[in-house]
């Protein structure tokens, strides 16, 4: 079974560690998204009121587009953006005279020079293809998914063998693989080979130049996790924050909010999920380091790790013996001149 997996969270935080005016401090997504969506509305807006813009508008088109932006960032009738209840309250509203009073706004000098429209901070998980909402993931983790399939061939399956050597044949293939008790051999009609790439490249083979060379030159992304096991559901007890994710600019880059079991009793989060150099500093760590960080810089958004901690799991890809890395990183031009190797059978 699948269940919704929640990527996109308003209510999740923005972490800016620096030393702006907005430095060091967690703020809302909703209320960066909707300060800057207001504020590039407002720019935009009084560069088609004064005709500044480098593209030809009728004086109709112009009044639509003005309108849309007015919209889309909350403008006033003077087409200013002053904040409006779309990035949330200082005081919620309830029930009776309760109507809640909208939080100021942030300004756009101050969410500039603290670092809230740099990279860190892009709405990649929004706007991605791959990553647009609504999304899904395997009830029990991702890995039902490798287990189901293992039960449909496990009479097949030669479990604990490490693969040493692939040699194409003039009639089939042969694999050399070693395992507790040995190197052995197996010969077959052909060879699926799911191997990732900087594993494959390790390994002795006679593959064609086009293949060996593809194999060689696919560089796949340095990536690591840590999982962070809590004594109960703060974020959602405290915070309000039920899926979606935390940015940072610090080695943590984001915190996961898990989509399921919503109050229950306990909780893990994903403590850090990073990338390239900030995973390579915390994958050169040991175990007890790595969790030492994420305890560290997560506390300066949830103070709640302190006391509601239980213990932790941690991955480094890159440095995991038979993957070498997370995925594959593929640009327009290895996608034309190697990818297609790698789609042809060899040999």
């Amino acid at each position: 079974p699948i269940q919704v997996y929640n990527n996109v969270n308003e209510g999740a935080y923005y972490f800016a560690e620096g030393k702006g005016p907005l430095s060091n401090k967690k703020i809302r997504a909703r209320e960066v998204h909707n300060d800057v969506r207001g504020y590039m509305a407002e720019l935009l807006s009084k560069g088609i009121d004064q005709s500044k813009l480098d593209t030809a508008l009728t004086k109709e088109d112009a009044q639509t587009v003005l309108e849309y932006l007015a919209a889309e960032g909350g403008l006033d009738i003077d087409k200013l953006y002053k904040a409006s209840a779309r990035r949330g309250y200082s005081e919620s509203p309830g029930a009776g005279n309760q109507s809640g009073k909208v939080g100021d706004a942030n300004k756009l000098v101050d969410m500039i020079q603290s670092g809230l429209l740099d990279p860190d901070f892009y709405n990649v998980a929004e706007y991605t293809y791959e990553l647009q909402m609504t999304m899904f993931q395997a009830v029990g983790g991702m890995d039902r998914i490798a287990t189901a399939l293992q039960k449909r061939v496990a009479p097949s399956l030669k479990l604990g063998a490490e693969v040493t050597n692939i040699t194409n044949l003039p009639e089939g293939v042969k694999v050399t693989y070693k395992d507790a008790t040995g190197e052995h051999q197996l010969q077959g009609d052909l060879c699926i080979c799911t191997l990732p790439l900087p594993v494959l490249s390790n390994i002795n083979h006679n593959f064609s130049g086009d293949v060996s060379r593809a194999i060689d030159y696919i560089g796949y992304i340095q990536t690591g996790k840590i999982g962070l096991q809590f004594k109960r559901r703060f974020w959602e007890e405290d915070d309000h924050i039920y899926g979606g994710i935390t940015h940072t600019n610090n080695d943590l880059t984001q915190i996961f909010y898990p989509s399921y079991d919503y109050l229950g009793k306990k909780g893990i989060l994903i403590g850090y999920y990073n990338f390239n150099e900030k995973a390579v500093r915390t994958g050169n760590l040991g175990y007890d380091d790595r969790e030492k960080l994420a305890l560290q810089k997560g506390r300066l958004i949830h103070p709640q790790y302190d006391t509601e901690f239980e213990r932790s799991f941690s991955v480094s890809w890159h440095k995991t013996k038979y993957s070498l890395g997370g995925w594959a990183v593929y640009n327009n031009e290895t996608r034309k001149t190697q990818y297609p190797a790698l789609l042809k059978p060899d040999g």
